[in-house]
């Protein structure tokens, strides 16, 4: 079973999403928008961190981590599931991870995105979805790891 849209409603306006905006709920999801934040492998491995709030060109064959803005609490009764709007996929995007949001976690979301083609993206675009699936029960263990209240695209650590 899915949250459907008033339940997302009510859970974001709540608290669990900010900053929180009615417009991007969805039947069954709630969009999710870049920050203007990212980090990008640099040949050598490494990542370079950037921040922008014009048009960005992202470049094919390249892999990059981009930041939410929304801040993400998520209830201890529920997971979430991050994936691309379509409409990003039909661009030549790829996300290149499953996207699981655990119980408890709290923070911005990093995406992993592999370009196939050269695409351009404007800060607080919509660019990811959301949707939240409820537990049989809360956990005995919530999320408490390393990404726990992050606020830029993260690398694995």
């Amino acid at each position: 079973m899915i949250y459907p849209d008033w339940k997302i409603a009510h859970w974001a306006q709540a608290g669990g999403v900010t900053p929180y905006d009615l417009t991007m709920i969805r039947p069954a999801s709630i969009d999710l928008r870049w920050s203007g934040k990212a980090k990008w492998q640099e040949p050598s491995g490494g990542w370079t961190l950037f921040e922008t709030d014009k048009p960005q060109a992202l470049f094919h064959n390249y892999t990059y981590l981009l930041d939410t803005l929304e801040y993400i609490r998520m209830p201890l009764t529920a997971c979430g599931f991050v994936t691309l709007k379509s409409s990003t996929g039909r661009q030549g995007v790829f996300q290149t991870h499953t996207g699981l949001v655990d119980p408890g976690f709290e923070g911005t979301l990093t995406i992993t995105l592999k370009i196939a083609e050269d695409v351009v993206f404007i800060p607080r675009q919509p660019l990811f979805q959301m949707w939240l699936q409820p537990l049989e029960a809360p956990p005995h263990n919530t999320y408490s790891g390393r990404y726990q209240g992050q606020s830029e695209p993260q690398e694995a650590r």
